[in-house]
This record gives structure tokens, sequence and C-alpha cells, in this order.
């Protein structure tokens, strides 16, 4: 037998089952068995197949349940495989570097699909079942020779770099359950000639269509947050035909108010109208620009998630008449050094200033009873933080390696502390709490400077 295999027995299960850690044939055609020594063949092993240049077809058993990163990488003429049927994962970089594999079925119980898993593979088109819940980053990475693929109606982004180098790739469905298209996801696409996005996209990222040549047309929702760069390079693109404008300003209204879509001006102050054809402006849904300064009138009541998000603003204030700070609204503004919290706002949205660099300081009002996850993740600069006396809960990830970050003083009202809440604060010293309060485990994990945690009875 061309196997070295090894025989286990898995963790609360008595029976004996069999890995295949190497094969060490020449053959061009390999079936695995579906057992050896009469114990079943469940998984192959790490790298089992790496390299085996002779192997040009193999077929593996419905017994096997997981084959482990690289198993086929560089197999530089395998042309055919069938997978199992018990298989959920297809892993790192599995068939990485297989240049001959042309097309492959996908069984309907995969559910996930691991980075560089068909990296500079020579995959023509392919169907990914709906089974599958996600593709991770550079899946199909540098598939050069991709026509076409059917995504799977259950997924929810598409990853960074997913299709990157994808050169030929002329036809891809986004389904309705996609909600944000990564950086760089299709980036140097260059044969894709146009995209429809389904209302359900909050967000493309930057660089997410960068370089796609022949790009003409693309139709999205008017309410889909897209960045500055989203379609850097993306020469032949036509038209956003949603869109109308005012002065510099890209908008779209109702019979009864107005929804600022863009800034396509030069400004570094920028001041929102407060109406618009006689029509009050009443939601921000982005402001894609340049502006280092943003004035914003009281006649708007909504800033939509992602409205200003990795923009250059340095510095905002907040009307009184907005109550909440939506979701991801200032996510990425790494310039932003000061915002007005006004005392009308009650909810601070998750991940709302994730990655806002540069900001050292934020009062935030009493009236404000919810600060949603990972609000302040990544705050690199922020040294203090002033907690609303109201509030009940510090949700995972709020302050999560706000590094400056040095006193923590939690109002009584708090009753709970998250997961990684405070975690990687690195100068955090003092923390004060109240007795009545539950705490995470990971709360303040890599704290490394915590010296003293005071307890208030």
């Amino acid at each position: 037998m061309d196997f070295e295999y090894k025989v286990v027995k898995f963790f609360q299960k008595t029976d004996e089952s069999i890995i295949i850690n190497k094969y060490n044939g020449n053959d061009s055609i390999v079936k695995i068995p579906e057992t050896i020594d009469n114990l079943p063949v469940v998984a192959i092993d790490n790298s089992a197949f790496k390299g085996c240049e002779n192997l040009e077809s193999i077929e593996i058993p419905n017994s096997v349940a997981k084959i482990d990163r690289m198993a086929f990488a560089d197999c530089k003429n395998l042309k055919s495989i069938k997978l199992s049927n018990s298989l959920q994962i297809i892993n790192i970089a599995t068939f990485r570097n297989c240049t001959s594999l042309e097309s492959i079925n996908i069984p309907n119980s995969v559910v996930e699909i691991k980075q560089f898993a068909f990296d500079n593979t020579s995959l023509k088109s392919i169907e990914i079942p709906n089974s599958v819940t996600r593709i991770d980053q550079v899946a199909f990475v540098h598939c050069s020779k991709l026509e076409r693929v059917k995504l799977s109606d259950s997924l929810t982004e598409i990853d960074v770099s997913t299709f990157r180098d994808c050169k030929s790739l002329e036809l891809i469905n986004i389904p309705a359950k996609v909600k944000v298209i990564k950086s760089k996801a299709f980036n140097n696409c260059s044969s894709l000639r146009s995209i429809k996005l389904s209302d359900s996209v909050e967000s493309v990222e930057a660089l997410a269509f960068e370089n796609c040549i022949n790009l003409e047309t693309i139709d999205f929702s008017p309410s889909t947050y897209v960045s500055n760069l989203a379609f850097n390079g993306c020469d032949k693109l036509k038209s956003f035909e949603q869109f109308k404008r005012a002065n510099d300003f890209l908008y779209s209204a109702n019979a009864f108010d107005v929804k600022i879509d863009g800034y396509i001006g030069d400004d570094e102050t920028v001041t929102i109208p407060e109406s618009i054809n006689d029509l009050p402006v009443k939601t921000i849904s982005k402001l894609n620009s340049n502006a280092k300064t943003v004035k914003i009138p009281n006649s708007v009541v909504v800033i939509d998630r992602y409205a200003f998000a990795y923009s250059n603003i340095i510095s905002i204030d907040l009307p009184s008449s907005i109550t909440k700070i939506n979701d991801f609204t200032f996510k990425g503004c790494s310039h932003l050094k000061s915002i007005n919290v006004p005392d009308s706002i009650t909810a601070i949205g998750k991940n709302a200033f994730e990655d806002c660099a540069s900001l050292k300081k934020i009062s935030i009002p009493d009236s404000v009873i919810e600060i949603g996850e990972a609000a302040f993740q990544r705050c690199g600069s922020l040294k203090t933080i002033f907690i609303p006396k109201y509030l009940t809960e510090i949700k995972p990830y709020t302050f999560y390696v706000c590094m400056r970050l040095t006193t923590i003083n939690l109002p009584e009202s708090v009753k709970a502390i998250g997961e990684y809440a405070f975690a990687s604060c690195y100068k955090l010293q003092k923390v004060r709490l109240n007795n009545a309060i539950q705490i995470d485990k990971s709360a303040f994990s890599d704290c490394r400077r915590l010296k003293s945690i005071n307890i208030v009875e």
C-alpha cells in the first residue's frame, strides 16, 4: 500500500479510525479506500499529497469528513477530484497551485471555504452550494482563468481579496444576504463589465473593485456606503445614476425631505445645507469627501451607518436634533481629533468610532444609555473617557486595544462588563468599579500595567 497512515481515537469516541498522513506512490489515478484494516478512513492529513506531480485524478470516499490544509497543494497535473459528501470545510490552501484543475464539484455538505483554498488554480467556472455560509479572504486569489461564479445564497459578506487577480471573471452574482464587500474583494478583475448589488449591501470598502479597468456600470442602493477608493482605477465606469446634484452635493429626495448621498467638491470645510429645493435636509447617508471640518444643521435628524466612515474629517459638531450615533458612523476616521456629542444623544452604535486613531478625548453625555459593541475599538490615542452615569453595560470589545487609556471610572449603574471590553489597554493602571458588577474573565486581559481595581461598596 502506498499510504502512510495512523490509527486514532477521537475525543469521547470509542471507535478507532484512520487518518492518511502521506501518499508515497506515483500513480496518476488514485482512489482512497473507505477502510484500511477494517477501520474507516476519516481524514486526510496536512500536506498528505502535496507536490505529487504525477497525480491527475483522485476520488475521496464519503467516510472522509476532514481534509487538512495544503493536502493537495502543488499537485500541478491534478485535473479531476471527487470530494467526499461528508466534507464540511475546504481547508487552507487545499488546492493551491493545482494549475491543471479546471473544474470541481463542491458537495452540499461543505459550509466553509478557507484562505487560499483554490489559489492559482485553472478553474473556469464554479458553483458554490447554498450550504456554504462563509468564504474566507483570498480563497480564489490568482484564479486567472475563472470566468463565471455562482455564489451561495447563504453568504453575508465578500471577504478581503476573495477574487483578487481573477482577470477573466466576467459574471458573478452578489447574493441577497450579502451586507459587506470588503477591501480588494474584486481587485484586478479586469474582465468584469457590470455588477448589480442588492439593497441589503450596506458597505463597499476601499479598493473593493480597484483596477477593474473594463467595469462600465454598477447598480446599488443610495443607502449603501461606498468608500471613496472603492472604484479606484475603474476608468470606464460611467455613472452612479441614482443621485441628483445640487452645487457639489449628491442627494436623493421624496415628497417631504432630502437625503445627502455624497459631496464631490474640494472644500476642506463643508456646511450641509438646511434645505434643497425648499425641502428640508433630514438625513446624511454618506459624505464621501476630503473635507476636514463638517457643519451639520439642526434640520438633520438621522446620520446613517458609515456616513463618515474612512473620511478625512478632523472635527465635527453634531446637532442637537440627532438622537443616535449609528453603527460604523465614524469607523476608520483616522484623523478625527474632536467631536461634540450633544445631550440629545441616547445611544452610540456598534463600531461607531472604531479605528479613530487620532481621537484623544471624548465626553459622552449622561443622556447616553447604550454604547454598542466595539464602539471605540482600537482608538489608539484615547487617553480619557467619561462614562455616562446611566449606562448599565460595557459591551464586548468596547475599548479593546485603546493602548493609551490610563484610568477608568465606572458609574454605579454599570452592572456588567463584556468579553475583551478593556483587553489590551496596555497603559491602563487604575479601574474603579462597584461591588455588584459582573465581569467577563477576558474583560481586562493583557492589561499589562493594571495595578489596582478599586471596588466601591
